[in-house]
């Protein structure tokens, strides 16, 4: 899956400057399902707040700053999950 990868590489720059508290929302990244945690990281939705989860939202707002300069054409609708025809 691309989002381990995404998330493996961001680990890899910054895990040994993370806390106590850190490393433990760190885990609870690894624990999550793979659908919601690719919408959050692609920016397709935004992170709940009720996951209190601080690190998971950097990392999503980092991956923003970082891949939307590569972006050559910017959508401009929503993903509805439609049928290629």
């Amino acid at each position: 899956m691309a989002h381990h990868v995404v998330v493996r590489a961001q680990a890899r720059e910054n895990l040994q400057a993370l806390g106590p508290e850190e490393l433990e929302q760190y885990q609870q990244i690894i624990d999550m399902e793979n659908p919601d945690l690719f919408r959050w990281l692609t920016g397709q939705e935004d992170v709940p707040a009720e996951l209190g989860n601080p690190l998971l939202v950097k990392l999503c707002e980092d991956l923003k700053t970082t891949m939307e300069p590569k972006a050559s054409v910017k959508s401009t609708a929503k993903f509805e999950g439609k049928v290629w025809e």
